[in-house]
């Protein structure tokens, strides 16, 4: 199990749009290894159009401070690419070039839906702790509920690990962040909220 599996069953919360996510990510990586005729000169199309579609999940469901998000969907799509290549889905020129532009939409369209938004630091800028606290302060500051943070907080984790990953981080460090990450952004929420913080 994950640290993010094992945080949302832990904390009962739902992970739907990262299942959304991995499924079309999934979808797009079969479609291009099976379809017939190979490579074709709509792939960079249609590459360009799930990164929309990601970019739009991850504004309007994630619940990510904009940094993140960019940060999030630029490995997620590196990912995805990777997978790509790997199936020999797609040469290898071609992925770089349709990697490069369907993340420029990708980012250019959460730049446009997040609208006036500053861009700040991404996960793999700050400590777990600064991570956290980021979270909890931006959810804060747009006025959220309990359940608005805690998907955003399950989101932010999943965009964590993909940059500890992205860093070469292994399974027990990112277990161990993603503890730090937690504890900070839950205790930062709880004092923001003006509710007691109980010491462990």
């Amino acid at each position: 199990m994950t640290p993010l599996e094992r945080a949302a069953y832990g904390l009962n919360w739902q992970v739907d749009h990262q299942r959304r996510v991995a499924v079309i990510c999934d979808a797009l990586t079969d479609y291009l290894s099976n379809k017939a005729g190979g490579p074709g000169g709509g792939d960079a199309d249609l590459c360009g159009g799930v990164a929309l579609f990601l970019a739009a999940i991850f504004a309007h469901e994630a619940g990510l401070p904009l940094g993140v998000a960019v940060e999030g969907i630029t490995h997620k799509l590196a990912r995805m690419f990777a997978d790509i290549e790997a199936k020999g889905a797609m040469p290898p020129h071609d992925v770089k070039k349709n990697m490069r532009a369907a993340t420029e939409a990708a980012c250019a369209k959460l730049a446009e839906l997040y609208g006036d938004e500053t861009q700040g630091p991404g996960a793999g800028s700050l400590s777990p702790g600064q991570f956290g606290i980021l979270v909890a302060d931006y959810h804060y500051s747009k006025g959220s509920t309990d359940e608005l943070f805690q998907r955003g907080l399950t989101a932010a984790l999943e965009a964590g690990a993909e940059a500890w990953r992205a860093q070469g981080e292994g399974e027990d460090e990112m277990d161990q962040k993603t503890d730090l990450m937690l504890d900070a952004s839950l205790r930062h929420w709880f004092r923001l909220t003006g509710r007691a913080v109980r010491s462990l």
